[in-house]
């Protein structure tokens, strides 16, 4: 709050500066009251330039942090998802897993249950050969 009155009563004192493109690089040198204006508003004008420079190097710094939190948010966010599929993956690998045991159970029991007939079917047949 300091720093924009402090510059707002900086681009009063500078005699209708603030109307002109304060912003352009020759601003300063081309300013036709600049070189009719004492030391002391070279010095503020000057002062306030600097000023300027320092708060937009702070508004730079402060953009190079959020631009490394959102870069940090987006990884992490990449590396959830490759764990989400790395765990969803392991889940079908254990589903199929799962699924060739109950096949090969089912194998096993289909073949025991062959046997179990195939016996009975000898018995029977020795049976009437005893008979």
């Amino acid at each position: 709050m300091e720093d924009v009155s402090v510059m707002e009563e900086l681009m009063e004192r500078s005699d209708g500066a603030a109307q002109r493109d304060v912003f352009s690089d020759t601003d300063f040198m081309i300013d036709e009251q600049s070189s009719h204006a004492s030391g002391m508003e070279v010095m503020d004008r000057l002062m306030f330039l600097e000023h300027r420079v320092q708060m937009q190097d702070d508004e730079i710094q402060l953009l190079k942090i959020n631009m490394t939190d959102e870069y940090r948010e987006e990884e992490e966010m990449k590396d959830e998802e490759e764990e989400e599929e790395m765990k969803d993956e392991e889940e079908e690998e254990v589903q199929r897993k799962e699924y060739r045991e109950e096949e090969e159970m089912k194998d096993e029991e289909e073949e025991e249950e062959m046997k179990d007939e195939e016996e009975e079917e000898v018995q029977r047949s020795t049976e009437r050969k005893r008979r």
